[in-house]
């Protein structure tokens, strides 16, 4: 679902945090802070994730439905403990990247998408969940845009995702994306690997 640029402006970087230190966002200005209007009208922002958002990720958390939370995790987590959320927040911007959805005036997480290269020259593994009433509407794909174009930036070339074979809303986001793509299903999970150095990443870019 194609969406509609509103306006968007730089990040600064987050504030100082003993471990690990602050990102330091690249000089092209690939992620930004920006608001698009998807296809049924509603109005979102996009940002990178920060390490104050520790506690935002655990109340998103709380807030996804069992089986949101099966997709993303394999299994049900009830709950996000304070460990694992201040590292999903506390991020490099190097190896590991995220990016939240908000809505328009409030900074409350709706939805995260994120990849962490775990071998140099190998493929990022990519991640994503949505706040139920946010799935189905485009904003997976255009998370994945952005990320897509923050990788290639920094010299990867393949994403992989492993998703529940059930889960056919992230299914179909791949099917519909922009970039070559295969697929290798085996009984538990299927492994899509998205060729990012083809394919365009700008159809939804937060323009400076």
């Amino acid at each position: 679902m194609n969406g509609t640029l509103l306006a968007s402006a730089p990040v600064a970087a987050p504030g100082r945090v003993r471990e690990p230190a602050a990102p330091a966002f690249d000089g092209a200005g690939l992620l930004k802070t920006g608001a698009i209007e998807l296809g049924d009208g509603l109005r979102v922002w996009f940002r990178p994730i920060r390490p104050d958002d520790a506690v935002r990720l655990q109340e998103f958390h709380q807030r996804l439905s069992p089986e949101s939370q099966r997709m993303r995790f394999f299994s049900p987590m009830r709950e996000l403990s304070g460990g694992l959320a201040r590292r999903l927040s506390r991020l490099d911007f190097q190896r590991r990247v995220a990016v939240v959805v908000c809505l328009p005036g409030d900074d409350a997480i709706r939805g995260v998408a994120r990849y962490e290269l775990v071998r140099d020259g190998g493929p990022a593994e990519i991640a994503f969940v949505m706040e139920d009433d946010l799935q189905g509407r485009g904003v997976g794909k255009i998370m994945l845009h952005l990320l897509a174009r923050y990788a290639r930036y920094m010299g990867i070339t393949h994403l992989d995702a492993d998703v529940l074979p059930e889960n056919q809303h992230m299914l179909a986001m791949f099917e519909r994306c922009d970039f070559p793509r295969s697929a290798v299903w085996a009984a538990e999970s299927v492994t899509v690997t998205l060729d990012i150095s083809r394919g365009s990443c700008d159809k939804h870019m937060l323009a400076g």
